[in-house]
């Protein structure tokens, strides 16, 4: 007999931020969200990986798209999906403390000039970050990686 207080039905909470894997940006920012996202609650994958064949629309998935930043949340069967600025406004909000604020504010900005300052980042990313020696994950933190 269950009492008043359980859930009969559980459903998980997914959350996937789906990046360029060969990005000196995408590789720092997940660092980044790896040391602010405390609760571990945001799993990684390339874009170009098997989870993204399994969870993403196949235009988000196209090798010239790879720009493109996707965070996918679910939620009793409620899904959403994010992209660009907008991804990064979401994870942001995600994450929580301060940078919930800084999510919401970015929010703020008209999306013509955050898409244009996106954009703009995107393609210079790799002249800007070039792909250095990657750092060697803790047990814990290759386990918010999926393929």
């Amino acid at each position: 007999m269950l009492s008043s207080c359980q859930n009969v039905h559980t459903q998980k909470q997914v959350r996937i931020l789906f990046y360029d894997g060969t990005c000196g940006l995408c590789t720092r920012s997940i660092r980044f969200l790896i040391k602010v996202d405390r609760r571990n609650r945001i799993k990684y994958a390339p874009l170009n990986g098997s989870t993204s064949d399994k969870k993403l629309p196949k235009e988000l998935r196209d090798p010239s798209n790879l720009s493109t930043v996707v965070y996918l949340k679910e939620d009793s069967g409620k899904t959403s999906l994010h992209t660009r600025s907008g991804a990064v406004c979401a994870i942001l909000k995600e994450v929580g403390g301060i940078w919930l604020i800084v999510g919401k504010l970015l929010r703020i900005i008209p999306l013509f000039l955050r898409e244009g300052a996106y954009r703009l980042i995107a393609k210079y990313r790799y002249l800007l970050f070039p792909v250095g020696a990657c750092q060697l994950l803790k047990q814990e933190e290759k386990e918010l990686f999926l393929d």
